[in-house]
C-alpha cells in the first residue's frame, strides 16, 4: 500500500513538470531521440541537473526507483511523451512501434499518391475515348477524327453520316483524322503497359518466387517435351531422308527409261519421216503413172474409134462383095 502511494505521488510530480517537447530526450546508447534510458542512467541525477525535482518528492522517487523495472519506466515515459505531444499537436508513435508505423505511413502515402495519380490519369485519358460510343480511339475503325470548325474529336465510326457535333451541336463542315491525338493515345498506352510490367517486376512477393519456381518447372517440362519431340522428329527426318533416297533412285531409273523412250521415239520419228518421204515419192510416181495411164487410155480410145471405122468399112465391103458374088453365080 505504501509503495502504491509513493508511485502515485511520483506520477503527480511528473504531471506537474512543465510540458516541453524535450522532457524525455534522454541520452541512450540503444535508440536516439525518444528512447528508454540506459540501465546505468540515474533519474535523480538527471532531474536534479535540470532543477525539476522538488525536495518533497525525494522519498517518492526513491520508492519508485526501488519498485519500477525498465519496462515500467518505458511505459510511463511513453505515456508522458504522448501527453506532451498531444498538447503540442505533434504526431506521436511509441518507440517500440516506430518502424512498423513508419512502414504503414509510407504505404498509406504511396497508396494516396497512387490514387491521386490514377485520378489524374483517368481525367487525362477521358479524352482518349469517343464521347458517343465510349470506345478507345486507337483501333483502325475508331481512329480519332477532329471536327471542323468546333475542333471536338470523336471516333471515325461515329462520325459517319453525322452533320452535327454531338458535344456542341455545331454544323460539321469537314472531318479530318486527329493524328496528334492518335499519337498521344498510342504513346500513353505503350507507356502504361511498360509501367505495369515494371511495377509487376519490382513488387516483392513470395508468390513471385513460387511462380518463378513453377515457371522453372514448367520450362523444364517444356524442355523435356521439346527433347522428346526433337528425337521423334529426328527419327522421322531420317525415315523421310531414306524414303527420299529411294524416290531419288526410282526417279533416276524412270529418267533412264524416259531417255530410252526418247531414243526409240526419235528412231520411230526418223522412220516416220523416211516413210513420209517414201510416201511422197510413191505418190509422185503414182501421179506419173496416172498420167501415163490417161495418155494410154486416150490413145486406146482413138484406136478403138479407128477400129470401129475400119470394121464398118470392112463390113460394107464384105456386103458389096457378097452381092457381087451372088450376081456372078446367077449368071
Amino acid at each position: 500500500m505504501e509503495k502504491r502511494e509513493n508511485a502515485e505521488k511520483l506520477m503527480e510530480t511528473k504531471n506537474n513538470i512543465p510540458d516541453e517537447p524535450d522532457v524525455l530526450k534522454i541520452s541512450s546508447s540503444r535508440v536516439p531521440g525518444y528512447a528508454t534510458p540506459d540501465p546505468e542512467w540515474d533519474p535523480l541525477a538527471h532531474y536534479s541537473s535540470h532543477g525539476r525535482i522538488h525536495g518533497q518528492i525525494n522519498h517518492g522517487i526513491d520508492a519508485a526507483k526501488s519498485i519500477m523495472s525498465h519496462q515500467d519506466f518505458d511505459d510511463m515515459a511513453n505515456k508522458i511523451v504522448a501527453r506532451v505531444k498531444n498538447e503540442l499537436d505533434i504526431p506521436y508513435k511509441s518507440h517500440s512501434k516506430v518502424s512498423d508505423n513508419f512502414s504503414e505511413y509510407k504505404k498509406s502515402k504511396e497508396s494516396c499518391d497512387r490514387t491521386k495519380r490514377d485520378q489524374e490519369q483517368n481525367d487525362l485519358i477521358s479524352s482518349h475515348f469517343c464521347v458517343e460510343c465510349k470506345t478507345l480511339m486507337m483501333s483502325s475503325e475508331h481512329v480519332p477524327m477532329i471536327l471542323t470548325p468546333c475542333a471536338h474529336s470523336m471516333c471515325q465510326s461515329c462520325c459517319q453520316g453525322r452533320s452535327l457535333c454531338p458535344q456542341c451541336a455545331c454544323t460539321i463542315l469537314s472531318k479530318t483524322c486527329n493524328i496528334m491525338l492518335l499519337q498521344i493515345i498510342q504513346n500513353h498506352h505503350k507507356s502504361s503497359e511498360r509501367t505495369a510490367e515494371n511495377r509487376q517486376r519490382q513488387t516483392y512477393s513470395p508468390d513471385n518466387y513460387r511462380e518463378k519456381a513453377k515457371t522453372k518447372q514448367q520450362h523444364l517440362d517444356e524442355y523435356e517435351n521439346l527433347q522428346t519431340r526433337q528425337e521423334v522428329l529426328r527419327i522421322e527426318s531420317r525415315e523421310i531422308q531414306g524414303h527420299m533416297s529411294k524416290l531419288a533412285n526410282k526417279i533416276e531409273q524412270q529418267r533412264q527409261q524416259q531417255q530410252n523412250i526418247d531414243r526409240e521415239e526419235k528412231k520411230v520419228r526418223d522412220k516416220i519421216q523416211s516413210l513420209k518421204e517414201k510416201l511422197v515419192e510413191l505418190e509422185s510416181h503414182k501421179k506419173g503413172y496416172d498420167r501415163e495411164i490417161d495418155d494410154i487410155e486416150m490413145e486406146r480410145t482413138k484406136d478403138k474409134n479407128k477400129l470401129n471405122m475400119v470394121q464398118d468399112t470392112l463390113s460394107s465391103i464384105e456386103i458389096e462383095m457378097e452381092k457381087l458374088r451372088i450376081q456372078l453365080d446367077g449368071r
